[in-house]
């Protein structure tokens, strides 16, 4: 049994990176009190645009999103930067098995230190398809910078924000890791 193992250095440091974390607008959502639970998918074909920042260059590997009670249809979950280009997503993703983290791997994308967003949109709304999300207040989203873009399925390559007019954030992610250098 090894009692010292070196730190790995082709990947200095893990991240995983959603609604929930710090570096989007956990704080904010857990000042506002909200639960995740099962709910539908907004609107069938609307993209979710959620904020978040790194404060150094981290290298994505794989994106995410948590299905809820129900499956059906297909989902596309991306990374944005603040024009609205579309920097890697995971195209068009049959929703498979219920109440999981459905995880696919991506395309090695290195982001620079700075603010991007996760988008997640459905082809697929109701009582069918289900996603983990949280359901606050409305108008709160808007003011934690959630941005939204209708017929968006699949994810286009230059999405066009719109103020977000939903009470609705899903649990997608990425997950990752530090990138060395700048």
């Amino acid at each position: 049994m090894l009692d010292f193992q070196p730190p790995m250095l082709s990947r200095p440091g893990e991240i995983t990176i959603t609604p929930w974390s710090q570096q989007s607008i956990g704080v904010e959502l857990a000042g506002a009190a909200v639960v995740a639970s099962s709910q539908n998918f907004v609107t069938a074909n609307l993209a979710v645009f959620i904020p978040f920042g790194v404060p150094e260059p981290v290298t994505v590997r794989s994106l995410w999103w948590s299905n809820g009670a129900a499956v059906a249809g297909n989902l596309d979950a991306g990374v944005y930067d603040t024009a609205g280009t579309r920097l890697v997503s995971t195209g068009t993703t049959g929703q498979l098995n219920t109440s999981v983290v459905q995880v696919v791997d991506v395309t090695d994308t290195t982001l620079a230190r700075g603010v991007y967003y996760l988008a997640l949109a459905s082809d697929t709304s109701g009582a069918t398809q289900k996603v983990l999300s949280a359901v606050p207040a409305a108008g709160i989203m808007q003011s934690f910078g959630l941005l939204q873009m209708a017929a968006a399925f699949v994810l286009p390559a230059s999405a066009t924000y719109a103020k977000y007019t939903s009470a609705f954030v899903p649990m997608v992610g990425l997950l990752g890791y530090r990138a060395v250098g700048p």
